[in-house]
């Protein structure tokens, strides 16, 4: 439609001065103005699934971090009602080079509801997709995603506890990190 109407634009130009057929200037002129009618909403599109992609990845990476957070808290209140353990203690570990409140950290299986120490790094978080539902763990058989999550405990006081949950994955623009970050207290 543009296109038509620069060339009737240049035609009537042309006819009024008598002449018959289209110059190479205008001809190039013509194909300039087609060529950025056609390449700016290509690269507006481009940017907008680059911004989704990136969206969708951060937000997924928040409730990863989250996720943790909500299996700390409810480990406390498993240490707490079954009394076998002090309530920072447990399956969060005993302050030793392997629980989660020193060395590299722990990772978690909302799954199962576990903790685990590290070791060094820790792993990719795994998804199994079952339908539209995906469920996200640490199993041998599932697919690893992008995703890597940490958990660092680290004491206040006696009755508290400073959680920092962390997901790291690598984007086509670099590195991402996103943090959450929560206190448990002892509830006697």
């Amino acid at each position: 439609m543009i296109f038509n109407m620069i060339m009737n634009f240049l035609k009537k130009n042309n006819l009024k001065q008598g002449n018959g057929g289209f110059t190479l200037v205008e001809s190039i002129v013509a194909i300039f103005i087609l060529l950025i009618s056609v390449v700016m909403p290509m690269s507006v599109v481009a940017r907008a699934l680059f911004a989704a992609n990136y969206a969708q990845d951060q937000i997924t990476a928040v409730y990863l971090a989250q996720e943790a957070i909500e299996v700390v808290r409810t480990t406390r209140d498993n240490n707490v009602l079954s009394g076998t353990a002090l309530w920072d203690q447990g399956n969060l570990g005993d302050g030793s080079s392997t629980s989660c409140y020193s060395g590299s950290g722990c990772y978690v299986d909302a799954v199962n509801n576990t903790i685990n120490a590290c070791g060094g790094v820790c792993p990719n978080i795994q998804e199994n997709s079952a339908g539209v539902i995906s469920w996200y763990g640490n199993y041998s058989d599932w697919a690893n995603t992008k995703y890597v999550r940490t958990i660092k405990l680290s004491k206040i006081s006696a009755y508290e506890i400073k959680i920092n949950s962390t997901v790291t994955w690598v984007s086509r623009s670099g590195d991402r990190t996103v943090s959450v970050e929560d206190v448990l207290t002892n509830w006697p």
